[in-house]
């Protein structure tokens, strides 16, 4: 292994560290700037090399914190500006609406969902009734190789219901 230690860093080395702080392979940094591996390594791996990568890393850290700040300020604005609209009475309703909407979405609470859930006991006949239903309005889909074809709907609706009446639905 050899030792060898960079007195001072020239523009090339510090385009090999750009391109390591960058998450280049050794190798690819050798290819695309026609040196060697090992000439790679040594910029890297020098005490110089190491100094470099470090403030390199530190100033790249510093930008992000310094975006991220903009954009939490960027983000409060915004959210002021919804508040404003909110309850400004000049705004027309719907606008103030999805102001408001907007806010609750931002700050975690998803929209109200309406679910309802029902149990019943079918019969074949109300089965075959249901299908014709889906058959018209075009809801039935093929669900396997064999050409047969079921509801969706009813099949989850029937999936649900424990009567033996339900268990068969195909066409």
């Amino acid at each position: 292994k050899s030792t060898f230690e960079l007195e001072r860093l020239q523009e090339r080395h510090r385009e090999i560290l750009r391109r390591e702080l960058l998450g280049q392979s050794r190798s690819e940094i050798a290819k695309e700037l026609d040196i060697s591996k090992q000439s790679v390594s040594t910029a890297k791996n020098c005490a110089l090399g190491q100094q470099q990568l470090a403030f390199m890393q530190a100033k790249a850290d510093d930008r992000a914190v310094a975006i991220s700040q903009r954009f939490q300020a960027d983000a409060l604005a915004a959210q002021m500006m919804l508040s404003k609209l909110m309850i400004d009475d000049k705004v027309q309703a719907p606008t103030r609406l999805k102001a408001a909407i907007e806010i609750l979405d931002r700050a975690g609470y998803s929209p109200v969902r309406r679910t309802e859930s029902v149990s019943a006991r079918l019969t074949q006949e109300d089965i075959e009734v249901l299908k014709e239903n889906a058959r018209r309005a075009g809801v039935l889909v093929p669900s396997d190789t064999n050409g047969k074809q079921h509801d969706k709907a009813v099949q989850e609706f029937c999936v649900e219901n424990e009567s033996e009446e339900t268990d068969v639905i195909s066409t």
